[in-house]
């Protein structure tokens, strides 16, 4: 059986050093949660189990990678681990002891966190005897199935000493409420467009308004976006939306089409984006993406056909991430875009 990871790493030794800048000081609109954990850890009050939670694209895991780290560091800082003591050479080079990184393992299909991972892997080193921290870090919560969970209970209600559980989550709401019930939740701050925009004109990055609206307002989406790339994917999401409405393309055709451009979750985004200016249009409002060939879409789709596709959508996220029938998911998609 795949062992839990044993460091920060799941690839390259310096992945999550190098890529997410763990000893360099957190986001401006992290600043507050920062001081208000690393303030509580320094008189011995930090809760033993936290869950970083909020939308995608706010840096929830870079910032509990940043708090692991310096949780771990030998010469804290006030605003970041130091980076160069013992402990953070361990973590740069991805060999540190007392961190367990818990992800599914490399054979699991459904991509969970299975119940022997905990019993064979978290168990023992969180019950390992010594004078320091160890820390638990688990970059996406909803990934610990039911009996995972009710495994983990136990650790969480009797805590091994100096044992610190970083949970981080996109999708909170979708966790079982025993295990939120052991969780101190600590809400992660959304960037303000003003801050947004800062910071992606200071990573170099141009027409920055439009990025953060194609990118859900989430600025590290943003920074990543292709600009070109993302318009032409909504126009043709449109085109290809209206030709099944009128009956130009059939929804297996359509399916066979989106198989092979991007993955069903890229597509479900995509489709989002569509969908939630649809419903704008439909109330007489503004679209948050105003330069698409939004005539073309005659008549507008009903406001109720439209709720049902995004209700769809919510419904088979989890699926996208799981790789789990994509074809039949996107079938029973287009059906329902060529019905509205």
């Amino acid at each position: 059986m795949a062992k839990a990871d044993s460091s920060f790493t799941d690839h390259s030794a310096s992945h999550y050093a190098d890529t997410l800048q763990v000893f360099e000081p957190v986001y401006a609109w992290q600043q507050t949660a920062w001081q208000q954990l690393t303030q509580s850890a320094e008189v011995g009050k930090l809760p033993h189990a936290l869950l970083i939670a909020g939308k995608s694209g706010t840096a929830k895991r870079r910032f509990a990678l940043q708090l692991s780290s310096w949780i771990l560091c030998q010469n804290r800082q006030i605003t970041h681990a130091c980076g160069s003591c013992t402990s953070c050479n361990w973590i740069k080079a991805g060999t540190h002891p007392d961190i367990l990184h818990l992800i599914p393992a490399a054979d699991s299909k459904s991509q969970t966190i299975r119940i022997d991972e905990i019993r064979e892997n978290l168990v023992p080193f969180a019950n390992q005897r010594g004078s320091g921290y160890r820390i638990v870090y688990v970059p996406e919560a909803t990934q610990i199935n039911l009996a995972s969970a009710n495994a983990l209970l136990k650790l969480l209600e009797e805590p091994p000493e100096r044992c610190q559980f970083v949970m981080v989550s996109d999708t909170a709401s979708q966790l079982l409420p025993t295990l939120i019930s052991r969780l101190q939740r600590v809400d992660a701050a959304s960037p303000s467009i003003d801050q947004s925009i800062t910071w992606l004109e200071s990573m170099g990055k141009s027409d920055a308004l439009n990025r953060l609206k194609l990118s859900g307002f989430s600025p590290l989406k943003a920074a990543d976006l292709d600009l070109e790339q993302s318009m032409s994917q909504l126009k043709n999401a449109l085109l290809v939306w209206q030709a099944l409405r009128i009956g130009q393309r059939d929804p297996a055709s359509a399916s066979v089409f989106w198989a092979a451009r991007m993955s069903l979750g890229e597509y479900l985004a995509v489709l989002d984006q569509l969908l939630s200016d649809t419903q704008s249009l439909g109330l007489a409002l503004e679209p948050v993406i105003a330069d698409l060939p939004w005539d073309k879409l005659d008549p507008l789709p009903a406001f109720e056909a439209v709720t049902r596709i995004q209700q769809f959508i919510y419904d088979n996220r989890r699926l996208a991430k799981q790789n789990i029938a994509e074809q039949n998911t996107l079938d029973q998609l287009h059906h329902l875009l060529a019905q509205s």
